[in-house]
């Protein structure tokens, strides 16, 4: 079950109620029928806007189910109605599972810098070699998004950021990982003064 179709039930939900769909409306409902898909990644308390903002703009432009605007509310086309009630009688059969339906692509600049560290050569071959593990200062580097140029205090911003991400996404593995990696590199990077 996609996201779109989770958005598309969510507003039929609200106009069954006899309720105006406006846009923080929807933004609560999807959150509350559906936390585990619309919460924020790092703080599932919180409901993602941007993600219900993503979805009625793609249901309203590219698949022809909501007509409407942020300003105005929103309503469903009868294309809309279908998938609305068809996704309805899905969740009442209890068939499926909203959690495993999540979006694989990056919804935020720190879901892309997890990403990228856990798919990141060096962090490939430390699960790989374990104990054995060694990074060199190019590694580092390009861990970070640096060039061999670029100074230390611009390595260190992108260190911290990359920690306090890790830290705020319970990345524990992987902040593990960039710990070892810049305790290993960080003498000889300040022995040379770059």
């Amino acid at each position: 079950m996609s996201l779109d179709d989770l958005t598309t039930y969510t507003v039929h939900k609200i106009l069954a109620g006899k309720e105006v769909c406006t846009f923080e409306r929807l933004v609560v409902e999807c959150f509350k029928s559906f936390p585990e898909v619309f919460s924020l990644r790092g703080y599932p308390e919180y409901p993602d806007s941007a993600r219900v903002n993503k979805s009625w703009l793609r249901c309203r432009t590219d698949k022809g189910w909501i007509t409407g605007n942020v300003k105005m509310g929103f309503r469903l086309t009868d294309s809309g109605l279908h998938v609305a009630e068809r996704t309805e009688q899905e969740l009442l059969s209890g068939g499926l599972s909203v959690t495993a339906k999540r979006t694989r692509k990056a919804r935020e600049r720190g879901e892309a810098i997890v990403d990228f560290i856990r798919r990141h050569p060096s962090y490939l071959r430390y699960r790989r070699e374990g104990k054995g593990f060694h990074i060199t200062e190019h590694e580092l580097r390009h861990m970070l998004s640096c060039t061999m140029e670029t100074p230390v205090r611009v390595l260190r911003q992108n260190l911290n950021q990359i920690i306090e991400i890790l830290e705020a996404y319970h990345e524990n593995e992987l902040l593990s990982f960039v710990n070892l990696c810049a305790k290993e590199i960080w003498p000889s990077l300040k022995r040379k003064g770059r």
